[in-house]
């Protein structure tokens, strides 16, 4: 089930059977979404379509308590959906605030203008996310991501690797620079030249870290 932000200063508005498909964008609620939101925010500019924002509310046992820690009102004992809610408003709301601030000479006017549909859902991100995407129609699925090398990626995994592997919709990777990663960069790939040179230079790292 979807559940979306109905706040009165945020209502929800059915598309109309005319609009153009949407752009899925999911965040974390931290810098790294924010570069993520702001390239989702250009690419929607740029080709005119509606633009979703998701949230995913999921916690496990090293961030539980994160959402409940980053609230600031006394609603420790509300459901952490809606707790992320909140959240994820004044997440978009102080982006949207930076936007405008911004002198109209460095960025596109046309970036604060762009409506954003807030959801949030609970799961886990890597597979609640290409479903959502895969529901609503979008054409493209923004997410951010780490550069590792396919070693790191094997033996860590990722948010990110999970989405490319389940998601029929195409995705775009985008790290804490605002810049699209080359999904080489997010799958393991352990055979071949490349696989080798990765795993010289993680065991190569993971000795010289030892010796600090």
């Amino acid at each position: 089930m979807t559940t979306t932000a109905n706040s009165p200063e945020h209502p929800t508005k059915p598309r109309s059977i005319d609009q153009p498909p949407p752009i899925l964008c999911a965040v974390t609620l931290d810098s790294r979404g924010k570069a993520c939101l702001h390239y989702a925010c250009q690419r929607a500019a740029n080709t005119g379509q509606p633009l979703s924002v998701v949230h995913i509310a999921h916690q496990t046992m090293r961030t539980a308590g994160a959402h409940q820690r980053s609230t600031r009102s006394p609603r420790l004992l509300l459901p952490i959906v809606d707790i992320a809610h909140d959240l994820l408003n004044e997440f978009i709301d102080e982006f949207q605030q930076e936007l405008a601030s911004v002198d109209s000479n460095l960025a596109s006017p046309n970036l604060s203008s762009v409506v954003i549909d807030r959801i949030v859902e609970p799961g886990i991100p890597g597979t609640r996310v290409p479903e959502l995407a895969e529901r609503i129609g979008a054409t493209a699925l923004i997410v951010g991501g780490t550069r590792r090398t396919s070693w790191q990626r094997l033996l860590r995994g990722s948010i990110a690797a999970d989405i490319l592997r389940r998601s029929s919709t195409p995705v775009v990777v985008i790290d804490s620079a605002g810049k699209p990663i080359d999904p080489q960069d997010i799958l393991p790939d352990i055979s071949g030249e490349r696989g080798i040179r990765s795993l010289l230079g993680y065991l190569t790292e993971g000795r010289r870290r030892a010796t600090l």
